[in-house]
């Protein structure tokens, strides 16, 4: 309970920071300026492959399940890693849907910067940054499952949340929002997926 109260208050002050202080003049740097686009799109590539990558192990695991292959030494993080990328698309669908952040160039062609919360719009759904969520959920799996491997999960990370800003398609608090968005899909997953002995396909 600690630990979830902390990162809830560091994610609210990262947030307000961000709004306040971030958003506008980072968008316009990276408006005005249009450096290493092409670096930044790549950059934020990474974020396009869980959920397709998710739905294929999934569908993978069912047929597996069905057919009584023998259960691999992954299987059980494969399954968690896709349980992670799926809620963590749907929980982001419903939080732009409540939020109704505008994305970055509806706010430059408008000048509507604040909330239309439960809008529905396709101009309404900025925050939080889905693409953010779709890296971060799994990284964070790892992160608890692989530790040893925290750095390039966290990199993974990093590239795709400062492609996405450098390249003008979120502002910095949407990518703060899909990253705790992920974290917190995470630590549910792993939490209600624990580890279990590896004998038998899916047991």
């Amino acid at each position: 309970m600690k630990r979830t109260a902390t990162a809830a208050i560091l994610c609210a002050f990262l947030l307000f920071l961000s709004v306040e202080y971030l958003d506008r003049p980072v968008y316009l740097y990276a408006y005005h300026h249009r450096v290493f686009q092409h670096g930044f799109e790549i950059m934020a590539t990474p974020s396009l492959l869980p959920p397709p990558l998710a739905l294929f192990y999934l569908a993978v695991f069912a047929f597996g399940r069905l057919a009584g292959w023998p259960r691999s030494a992954y299987t059980h993080l494969f399954l968690t890693l896709s349980m992670a990328i799926i809620v963590a698309d749907a929980a982001k669908e419903e939080l732009k849907f409540i939020i109704g952040r505008p994305w970055p160039g509806v706010w430059l062609r408008t000048g509507i910067y604040g909330l239309r919360p439960f809008n529905g719009g396709a101009s309404f759904g900025a925050f939080p940054s889905g693409h953010t969520a779709y890296i971060a959920a799994p990284m964070f799996v790892l992160w608890w499952r692989l530790p040893q491997y925290r750095p390039l999960w966290m990199a993974l990370i990093a590239s795709v949340m400062i492609g996405l800003v450098g390249y003008g398609f979120h502002f910095v608090s949407d990518v703060v929002g899909g990253l705790f968005l992920g974290m917190a899909v995470a630590a549910a997953c792993v939490a209600l997926l624990p580890e279990k002995p590896r004998s038998g396909f899916g047991r």
